[in-house]
């Protein structure tokens, strides 16, 4: 059974390295992309409203726009200290990064708790429930990234290569989850709910006639108030175990998927509703999406 040598582990760890950057810079330019095909939308949505601006025009120009700009920064920060730079300067990077992908991460929340909020109503028992969820969540967070940034050790990385990792302290970045998995369960249960009581029940299921006032409670189920809570909430679960096993590498590219796709989610879950975003929850049935969230022309007859 062969031992690998210090230089064969080097040499391993910075071709995953090289894949970290590679997938870093395919996001960069996906998340680019998606602002490209959807400008039109958010024009016609955000930028030509004559309504005074409100907090999720707000939200959704920080989930957009400091989503790209996490992405980007992260792409130049991994190919700089890759290629050119002489001294790893990740810390401050890595800093960044923490900060700036949280902000995303509560944007997007934002926007979906709005829209549960207005699928119940705006009752005022939801909207405090939901306000102390995500207020927990941002205060658990911001003393998590701060205990982990003031307490980063050296990484066990030679200093003589040039690449940026993640530090020792990183086993402290599994608890951010914690908070973020509570408040997505909290927000895809309250959107879950709505579902079942718009469409009578599971036992819509088993019913072969429904009235017209009714809706098959699997059409109901892939809506975009649901599916997107669910996609945020298992996003959240994945990161939730992997980044107690996986290794650091691995750790970077989930950290920038999950900016991503909290940079996606946001953003197209107000563009795709429209109108209906601010309705009740039987009005996202009668708003036809402007935007699919997929990458690809689809015929204009889709759903």
């Amino acid at each position: 059974m062969s031992t690998k040598t210090v230089l064969d582990l080097i040499i391993d760890f910075l071709i995953e390295e090289r894949k970290v950057v590679y997938a870093t810079v395919a996001f960069s330019m996906a998340a680019l992309y998606d602002h490209i095909i959807t400008l039109d939308a958010e024009i016609d949505h955000i930028w030509l409203r004559r309504s005074k601006i409100t907090l999720v025009r707000v939200l959704f120009l920080i989930n957009r726009y400091m989503g790209e700009v996490a992405l980007l920064y992260t792409a130049v920060s991994l190919l700089y200290n890759t290629d050119t730079g002489p001294n790893r300067v990740s810390r401050e990077p890595m800093k960044f990064v923490g900060w700036a992908g949280s902000t995303v991460l509560w944007s997007m929340q934002g926007i979906m708790a709005f829209r549960i909020s207005s699928m119940y109503h705006h009752k005022r028992a939801i909207i405090a429930t939901l306000c102390a969820g995500i207020a927990t969540e941002i205060i658990t967070i911001i003393v998590i990234l701060s205990i982990a940034f003031s307490n980063t050790l050296p990484s066990p990385i030679p200093s003589f290569i040039p690449v940026c990792g993640l530090d020792q302290a990183s086993g402290l970045y599994w608890y951010y989850w914690i908070p973020v998995f509570f408040f997505e369960c909290l927000m895809f249960s309250l959107a879950l709910r709505k579902a079942i009581e718009y469409s009578g029940g599971f036992r819509g299921i088993k019913n072969s006639v429904i009235s017209a006032r009714q809706r098959p409670i699997i059409y109901v189920l892939f809506r975009d108030s649901i599916t997107f809570p669910f996609l945020a909430l298992s996003l959240c679960t994945i990161n939730f175990i992997a980044f107690r096993f996986i290794p650091a590498t691995a750790i970077q590219a989930s950290v920038i998927l999950s900016i991503f796709i909290a940079r996606i989610l946001g953003c197209r879950l107000l563009l795709n509703l429209r109108e209906a975003y601010y309705g009740a929850f039987g009005d996202e049935f009668d708003e036809r999406p402007a935007v699919p969230i997929f990458f690809a022309h689809q015929n204009s007859r889709g759903r």
